[in-house]
């Protein structure tokens, strides 16, 4: 009976020895702290110093350093990464660096960076703090470009001390309204030009910060925004593709006008609505018009006849050679208006030399080019001078 007893209890405890063996080291997700789920980067303290990490994804690209920089050298034994002989070190913080390669373990899975020892970490957290805004913001377009903004995480037990710039939401707060902002710019129609006190309220993985300053907030010219070349590239293809159209709407002779609603003027020349019923009323030819001019200048003289409420159009309209228009150089710009100057020349048809120079405005209203102001060109004047 006694032996019996002996035989037992030694088949109790090589069970009991064989199943502690067997048991597989594992990390909680109630052990792992994230640092920065944006770049993927964890924490672990009190790992067992014979864990091994198992990796579902090998990619040969693993590095592990101790926080001091020291190289650690990485043995990997059939998708287990073994532990440096003599197990990982207390006082010692590793950093393992997966790169492409992956983790098997569920709190771990998608992690690039982890810091782990077999000590205990006081600190498992980043700050953020040292942010760096601009000053000035150029208005434009009904947004306000706030730019870069840049911030300093900071973790002294982990010696982490990096640069960021992309944060998960930033907000300001300008006399007490409050503006999201979305890839560097606030939309903030009618933002009046000024120094303004700003609140900026910035959060990264969570982890928010909020900082106050004088900014000035002001417009930017069309040069300072496009850049002398771009902003000439615009005003030649205006007029080269558009050049023929302003002289038929000042005559009035693109509107094809229907003979069978014709009416005469005081000469007897007679004028027709046009065959687009858009624009038979005063109104409907103004929204034609103000759709290539800027509502910013006062419509030029068009040969046309208004009655009761409706538009006459020439159904002869004024023939010509057009001059050659060359947009020579940007003179000037504000937030919304560019000024070029332009040469005037004679087709190679007209024989000898003729050409001068005049002055015209483009306008960004409404988000579209349109014509503001003309100087010292008269488009009637170089129809008859053709003609």
């Amino acid at each position: 009976m006694k032996k019996m007893l002996q035989i037992f209890l030694c088949l109790v405890l090589m069970v009991g020895f064989l199943s502690a063996c067997s048991t597989e080291k594992t990390v909680s997700k109630e052990s792992v702290q994230c640092l920065d789920s944006i770049n993927k980067e964890y924490v672990i303290d009190q790992i067992d110093p014979e864990y091994q990490f198992v990796l579902s994804e090998n990619k040969n690209d693993i590095q592990m350093t101790t926080l001091d920089g020291q190289t650690v050298t990485i043995q990997v034994e059939e998708n287990a990464i073994v532990p440096p002989e003599g197990g990982y070190q207390t006082e010692t913080i590793y950093i393992l660096r997966l790169n492409e390669s992956k983790l098997e373990e569920e709190a771990l899975k998608d992690a690039k960076v982890l810091y782990f020892t077999p000590d205990k970490i006081e600190n498992k957290s980043i700050r953020l703090e040292d942010v760096q805004v601009a000053d000035t913001f150029s208005i434009y377009d009904g947004y306000v470009n706030i730019g870069e903004i840049k911030g300093v995480f900071v973790n002294e037990e982990l010696k982490i001390h990096k640069e960021v710039n992309q944060f998960d939401s930033i907000e300001l707060k300008v006399d007490g309204q409050s503006y999201p902002c979305s890839d560097g710019k606030i939309q903030a129609e009618n933002f009046q030009e000024g120094t303004y006190e700003v609140e900026f309220s910035l959060e990264y993985d969570q982890k928010p910060n909020t900082i106050i300053k004088n900014c000035n907030f002001k417009g930017v010219s069309l040069l300072e925004r496009y850049g002398k070349e771009e902003l000439l590239k615009i005003g030649q293809n205006k007029f080269e593709n558009e050049w023929s159209m302003l002289y038929g709407i000042v005559n009035g002779a693109i509107f094809e006008p229907d003979p069978n609603s014709s009416i005469k003027n005081k000469n007897g020349l007679e004028y027709g609505l046009s065959t687009d019923s858009n624009l038979h009323t005063v109104q409907g030819f103004e929204n034609y018009y103000y759709s290539i001019y800027s509502r910013r200048y006062p419509m030029v003289n068009i040969n046309m006849i208004q009655k009761d409420g409706k538009v006459y159009f020439p159904t002869a309209g004024v023939g010509g050679i057009f001059p050659v228009m060359t947009v020579v150089d940007v003179i000037d710009s504000s937030k919304d208006e560019v000024w070029y100057s332009v040469k005037i020349e004679a087709p190679v048809q007209v024989e000898g030399e003729y050409f001068e120079y005049g002055q015209f405005s483009l306008v960004l209203e409404d988000g579209q080019w349109k014509y503001g102001a003309f100087t010292d060109i008269d488009v009637l004047e170089y129809i008859d001078y053709y003609s």
